[in-house]
This record gives C-alpha cells, structure tokens and sequence, in this order.
C-alpha cells in the first residue's frame, strides 16, 4: 500500500491510553464485556466504565460505532 492509500488516523486516537485500546479491540472483535473482563482480569463493572468512558470520550453512541471507528483506525 502507498503512504497515499494508507488510512489516515483519528487525532483522538492519540488520547487513548492502552487499556482504553485495549478495550476498544476487544469491543470491536465482539467480545461481551464478561469476556473482556476474563480476557484482562478486570471486573466487569470496570470493563463497563471503560467502554462508557470511551464512547464519550470519542462521542459515539455505541458499541457498533465504537467497533467502526476501531476497524477504521487500525485499532484491531
């Protein structure tokens, strides 16, 4: 692929820590936040915050948006 056709990155993709794409990932590859929780040895209260917090912090509306704008940016 030429750096002409190389997808350009969200600037808030910048302001995400790692759990946050971590999460993000794992969102966007189906997983219910039970299995996020299994997967990072996180409750699942925690896992819920996490996705809460990042739907807001990108202003989207769901996980389905979340797991567009994962695939979108490179993020899985």
């Amino acid at each position: 692929m030429a750096a002409a056709d190389t997808p350009r990155r969200d600037p808030q993709v910048s302001g995400l820590t790692q759990r946050e794409r971590g999460v993000i990932r794992l969102v966007a590859l189906g997983r219910s936040n039970a299995e996020i929780a299994g997967e990072l040895l996180l409750g699942r209260a925690t896992v819920k915050t996490h996705v809460s917090r990042v739907l807001t912090k990108l202003k989207l509306r769901d996980r389905t948006q979340l797991a567009a704008f994962a695939h979108r940016n490179g993020l899985v």
